[in-house]
């Protein structure tokens, strides 16, 4: 990141941050309702309709993936390329979300899990390792290399890299765009 940004990721244009203000209440509403309600499927289901609703926002409209994201269900193949199976038992199987793809390169993958305390935490399905080291795991797979990827539930986003010498990461919340409850 710094090799890219020395100065720190640039601000937003106006049009983009407006398109973050005008996307976000949506999502914390369905926030706030799975916090409230958590036991509750169907408050579950709203909510990934309303992250999944969000992170596209931000990837396309905001970074400015355009075009450029596929989503898993689009490229089916990513499922098949990228997927990486714990070791307990029962396994747990884990495929991206999606992708930043340009022609046929895939630059980066995307991770979009259910809402979680924070992305360093442990899973409660079987598998001990945190949506991070999931993460970092797909990305080191043999014969399947892809740079980076981002991760996020909507609330908490982070951009993994996982070189074979070590993992590189940058985690945090979204900030307070104004009307909306800030996620630190």
């Amino acid at each position: 990141m710094t090799a890219l940004n020395p100065q720190g990721i640039p601000p937003l244009d106006r049009a983009r941050r407006d398109t973050l203000r005008t996307a976000k209440p949506a999502f914390d509403r369905a926030w706030g309702a799975w916090d409230r309600e958590r036991d509750s499927q169907q408050v579950l289901a709203d909510y990934r309709q309303a992250r999944d609703a969000w992170v596209t926002t931000v990837l396309t409209d905001v970074i400015g993936w355009g075009e450029d994201y596929a989503t898993a269900e689009a490229r089916s193949v990513l499922g098949e390329v990228y997927r990486v199976v714990s070791d307990g038992f029962p396994a747990v199987t884990l495929t991206p979300s999606g992708a930043l793809i340009g022609g046929e390169k895939i630059s980066a993958l995307v991770l979009v899990t259910d809402p979680v305390d924070s992305l360093r935490a442990e899973g409660d399905d079987g598998w001990a390792a945190s949506p991070i080291d999931r993460m970092t795991a797909m990305l080191r797979a043999e014969n399947r290399p892809a740079p980076s990827a981002w991760l996020t539930d909507g609330r908490w986003w982070a951009m993994v890299s996982a070189p074979r010498e070590g993992v590189r990461l940058w985690h945090r919340g979204l900030p307070d765009l104004g009307g909306g409850a800030s996620h630190p």
